[in-house]
């Protein structure tokens, strides 16, 4: 009778003594987590407190010597990293971090204290210390600096640190010890419950696990809805769902994770022309919005960055390159004209061009002249005068503006290759002009159509090249303005002695004629 009661109420039994087994493993759980978490918020204040110390004062002194040393070689202020303005606030924030720990933890050691007081005093002084370096730098007064720097005040660092060091970790190190005490204590109640639990938990567990077959379908239903879910916010791969066991389902999950993770590293290396792995365009729509999408669109996003930098850097060093031609290839303007073509076509990686300048000698009658002319890795001896408004250069004069085809004229092009083939279709005109006058036309033909960046380049070469040729102008009207003026000053040299010369020929005959009036007389 009684085990006939037994067989058929073991479920409910099996559950009242899963309920009781709970009850009093829920409360020697929470009894063991406050303890574990207040052992453990112990501890991470510890860490907390030993990472501001250490972490960021060594952190402020490294950036302070590092930052002032990279500015004092390159005298680029960029190598500060940080200014002093942004290293003091940042001092006194890791002071209040700091202060607001140790009032937590009752930090009450008044020679501890005092030794941190002396630490923050130091900091202070070698802001300030620091900053006067930096200011010294800024004015370019490097002798100031270098009695500065020489002063060498960091060197007690180390003392000072090492001594508010000691007594704030003894005191943390205690703390520590105290809360592994506790935390250990905690573990043994664990370990007493756990047994406890396998004791008289293991045979509710086996009743329990006959219960659990029956929750298969369930289970099968979980599987496909994680399947689903890693669809939408993993990758779809646009194929039929199939939910087979929950290995592959966790494992399907788990690989879009890892190519996932995998993907963002060779992104992060540099990598920009990899492809996701069944990313196509009939697939692309359903990963939109999903982690998959997400990391094409900022593959995307990176390209285009890498792609604009170059452009910055190549802008960049193509300007250097031309300052370095308008320094040195100034002697004339045919010479200047010569170089700058020559350069700006093998730059832009062009076939041809022509160098015009504006002749404005006789203001009643101006007109556009070729003094360089370059195609086909060769200097050509080519002259071509023009009217101002006459064809697309002389227009270009008179507009001012950039102008651009895709489509030139047949036979616009005197110069081939001499080999056959196809010649330029590309060809941009660019005004050399400097506040609003035009001192010279650019005229560059290319096989390929030139990208934004290289036509804004070309404009803002131009406006150097107008800047040179008005200085080399005006130099020259100087230059012809003293030798008219030296020219005339010698011519009126000769008349001042020929007149001297009359003067003493008259002189001469004046006295002739009177010692002939005295003879007669």
């Amino acid at each position: 009778m009684k085990a006939d009661w037994l067989k058929s109420n073991y479920i409910n039994i099996s559950l009242a003594t899963t309920l009781a087994l709970l009850l009093v493993t829920g409360g020697l759980t929470m009894l063991n987590r406050n303890s574990l978490e207040e052992n453990i918020a112990i501890r991470k204040q510890v860490e907390a407190a030993k990472h501001e110390f250490t972490y960021h004062v060594d952190q402020t002194m490294r950036h302070m010597d590092v930052g002032l040393r990279g500015y004092a070689i390159v005298h680029d202020r960029r190598y500060l990293y940080r200014s002093p303005e942004v290293l003091r606030a940042d001092h006194s924030k890791n002071n209040l971090r700091l202060d607001s720990l140790l009032s937590l933890q009752q930090y009450a050691d008044p020679a501890g204290r005092a030794a941190l007081q002396d630490l923050r005093k130091f900091m202070d002084d070698y802001l300030t210390y620091f900053t006067e370096m930096v200011n010294a730098l800024d004015k370019g007064d490097s002798t100031t600096f270098k009695t500065l720097f020489l002063l060498d005040k960091g060197a007690s660092h180390g003392a000072v640190f090492s001594v508010a060091k000691g007594f704030l970790f003894q005191f943390e190190d205690m703390l520590d010890a105290e809360a592994l005490a506790n935390y250990k204590a905690a573990m043994n109640r664990s370990l007493y419950l756990q047994i406890i639990l396998i004791i008289i938990g293991l045979p509710c567990i086996i009743l329990v696990y006959y219960r659990l077959r029956s929750e298969r379908a369930n289970q099968i239903a979980l599987l496909q809805k994680l399947e689903v879910t890693n669809r939408q916010y993993l990758f779809d791969s646009g194929e039929p769902t199939e939910v087979k066991d929950a290995e592959s389902v966790v494992e399907h999950s788990v690989t879009n994770l890892k190519y996932a993770a995998e993907f963002l590293s060779k992104i992060s290396e540099g990598n920009y022309s990899l492809s996701w792995k069944g990313m196509n365009d009939k697939t692309r729509s359903l990963n939109t919005n999903n982690l998959a999408g997400k990391i094409v669109a900022l593959q995307g996003d990176l390209l285009r960055f890498k792609q604009e930098e170059e452009k910055r850097s190549w802008t960049n060093e193509g300007l250097a390159l031309f300052a370095e031609v308008l320094r040195t290839k100034n002697s004339s303007i045919t010479e200047l004209g010569d170089s700058l073509l020559k350069q700006i076509i093998t730059y832009l990686k062009a076939n041809q061009g022509g160098f015009y300048v504006v002749n404005d000698e006789d203001e009643a009658m101006p007109f556009i002249e070729m003094i360089s002319c370059y195609a086909y890795e060769r200097k050509k001896f080519l002259t071509k005068r023009l009217q101002i408004g006459e064809g697309l250069v002389g227009q270009a004069v008179l507009e001012a503006e950039t102008t651009i085809m895709k489509t030139l004229p047949e036979g616009y092009l005197s110069i081939t290759s001499g080999l056959g083939g196809a010649e330029p279709h590309f060809l941009i005109i660019v005004p050399v002009k400097s506040e609003n006058k035009v001192y010279g036309i650019l005229e560059i033909a290319s096989f390929r159509v030139m990208e934004e960046h290289e036509i804004k380049f070309l404009e803002r070469i131009s406006q150097s090249i107008a800047s040179a040729i008005a200085s080399a102008t005006t130099n020259l009207k100087t230059q012809r303005l003293l030798e008219e003026t030296q020219l005339q000053t010698e011519k009126l040299r000769a008349q001042e002695e020929e007149m001297r010369q009359n003067m003493e020929e008259l002189q001469a005959i004046q006295e002739q004629m009177e010692r002939d009036k005295h003879l007669k007389s």
